[in-house]
Formats: structure tokens, C-alpha cells, sequence
């Protein structure tokens, strides 16, 4: 009853589309601008189900494929409906931080990226990603 409770509050908050402008993965945005992100740039990477617990740990492996992942996703253009189901990934940089949020897309994720002050949202096609923050919906 209660994951009952928590999909239809996501639905209920998140009933908005939102648009984004045009770009390419994380090159622009982190960490300096021009250059992809490596994985040496990351200190951490945590998952984590709608109420914040920890999922489970990636592995180094894990964490250089994300990172790969990220370099190579393609913004999206079109709307999304900005509600969360599956997982949040946080990955925590030397100079920001990443927050990687799922809608239900077996393709899309819509990715946070803060730089000191700054914060800008970006709706990624990103499959490798959007399947671990979706690896465990309708079970």
C-alpha cells in the first residue's frame, strides 16, 4: 500500500511537462567546459529508492560505464513528464554534482548537473543509465 501511495504522489507532483533546450551529454557542463567527464572525476556514486535508501553499490566497473554512458548521451528536445519512477543516482564530482532521475523511460532520464551556484536540468537519452534507475520497476 504504501509503494501504492508514494507512485501516485510522483504522479500527483509531477503532473508538468517540461521543455529543454539543445546540446549533448555532459561536454559544456562538467567538469570544465569542452571536455567530457572522467572517471577520475568522480568521487562517488550512490543509488537510491523514492524514499533516499541506498539500493545498492556499483562497482569501479560500474562507474566507468556510467561515466561512458554520460559522455555519449544525446540531449532530448521533446517533453517529459517530470515525476519520479525507479531510481535516483547521485554521482558526486571533485567540482559538483550529477543527480540522475528516472520517469519510467526505458531510454530517457532527466539529469541535474550543480556547479557551485549554478544548476541546469537536462532530459538525456541515456539506455544504459535509464535501465539501472528502472532495473527493479513492477517487481
Amino acid at each position: 500500500m504504501q509503494k501504492k501511495s508514494l507512485m501516485m504522489m510522483a504522479l500527483f507532483i509531477g503532473l508538468a511537462l517540461v521543455f529543454t533546450g539543445c546540446a549533448g551529454g555532459v561536454t559544456g557542463f562538467l567538469p570544465s567546459s569542452g571536455e567530457g567527464l572522467l572517471p577520475g572525476d568522480v568521487v562517488s556514486v550512490e543509488l537510491t529508492n523514492l524514499n533516499g535508501e541506498p539500493v545498492r553499490e556499483l562497482g569501479p566497473a560500474e562507474v566507468e560505464a556510467i561515466v561512458a554512458a554520460l559522455n555519449q548521451a544525446k540531449e532530448d528536445e521533446s517533453p517529459y513528464i517530470m515525476m519520479i519512477a525507479g531510481y535516483t543516482m547521485t554521482i558526486t564530482l571533485t567540482e559538483g554534482e550529477i543527480r540522475l532521475t528516472s520517469y519510467g523511460s526505458e531510454t530517457n532520464v532527466v539529469a541535474t548537473f550543480v556547479t557551485g551556484e549554478n544548476t541546469t536540468t537536462k532530459h538525456l537519452v541515456c539506455p544504459q543509465i535509464a535501465q539501472i534507475l528502472t532495473e527493479d520497476l513492477g517487481k
